[in-house]
């Protein structure tokens, strides 16, 4: 069974190495930001989530499981608990940026909205700046949650 926790000093690259695998995006990921999540399994990284706290809306970031644990509630997990954390600092609604797994979001609790909404709540996020830098802003699939009512309401 995997075990959740904050990301240790090894734990990062382990999860760059991942995220890379799946083919999703490192250059902006930092532990110095935000609030972050690992999950591990007999001493294996096999997981990981991240959040990009702002004033009264944070920024999912960066979850990824590994394929062969995938469908076992590991990644949904990791979505409530970043989701818990950003309840916790004052956040009424959580975003996230998705074209391989809305889906997923939805069965979450998201709702799609547009990218225009997250870079307005968010206009520091270092996602939505590489975004809009890359100018890939008008092309991602943007999605968002109330933290403020019960998920799926």
């Amino acid at each position: 069974m995997a075990m959740i926790k904050r990301p240790g000093p090894l734990d990062l690259a382990a999860w760059r190495t991942l995220l890379a695998t799946e083919r999703m995006r490192t250059e902006d990921l930092g532990a110095e930001a935000g609030f972050w999540l690992v999950a591990s399994e007999s001493g294996t990284l096999v997981g990981g989530a991240g959040l990009e706290l702002g004033a009264d809306s944070a920024l999912l970031r960066s979850v990824v499981v590994a394929a062969p644990l995938r469908g076992r509630g590991l990644g949904r997990a990791m979505v409530e608990a970043c989701a818990e954390k950003a309840g916790q600092t004052g956040c009424s609604w959580l975003y996230a940026f998705s074209t391989e797994a809305p889906r997923f979001l939805i069965a979450c609790g998201f709702r799609e909205t547009t990218p225009s909404e997250i870079a307005a709540a968010l206009p520091d996020s270092r996602q939505v700046a590489l975004y809009a830098r890359l100018k890939w802003l008008d092309s991602e699939r943007a999605f968002r949650r109330s933290l403020s009512t019960p998920k799926g309401a």
